[in-house]
């Protein structure tokens, strides 16, 4: 129940950055004023569009799993199998990243207009930020992880970790 309360906070923390994002003014071209006037908060929010959000929520979600299980499996297996779940993040943010991608390549062939160099940096910097939000968001869940199963690992008692305990089979008599 404890977590509940925190699994609120931080959907209504990333439902307001998302509504940021959606709302957020558009810059003006680079010709027309000179330069960007866009802070970059802003531009990495509007960079991260849905696949970004979407892997961050996962992210945090997954975070908040992570310490969840660590506080409560008593063994180490337990925690090694969560680990199966950190790279989802990461995975749709290369999706979302590939789609993004696709899209501009499509659009660029469809032009007849020329790329400018500005223009064709900016794709290549907005396609990287998702992968990187996701890895960045990723990170916390990683070492609660790690930590956590090197510290049931460390402190698990005799009974609980290490090889299976060895199984004496009587060999049938006469069987010499």
């Amino acid at each position: 129940m404890r977590y509940r309360r925190l699994v609120l906070v931080v959907l209504a923390g990333l439902l307001v950055l998302g509504a940021a994002a959606v709302a957020a003014p558009q810059p003006p071209d680079a010709g027309e004023c000179g330069e960007l006037q866009e802070s970059f908060a802003l531009w990495l929010l509007r960079s991260l569009g849905l696949w970004g959000h979407l892997s961050i929520l996962v992210a945090a979600a997954l975070f908040i799993g992570s310490c969840v299980v660590v506080r409560v499996a008593q063994r180490p297996a337990v925690i090694a199998a969560y680990a199966i779940f950190l790279p989802l993040p990461l995975l749709l943010a290369v999706a979302g990243e590939l789609r993004g991608m696709l899209a501009a390549s499509a659009v660029i062939a469809r032009s007849n207009t020329q790329l400018r160099a500005s223009e064709a940096a900016q794709v290549q910097a907005e396609t990287v930020v998702l992968p990187a939000s996701a890895l960045i968001a990723t990170l916390p869940s990683y070492l609660v992880v790690a930590v956590g199963l090197f510290a049931r690992t460390v402190a698990a008692r005799p009974g609980q970790a290490g090889p299976p305990p060895r199984l004496d089979i009587a060999e049938p008599k006469g069987s010499r």
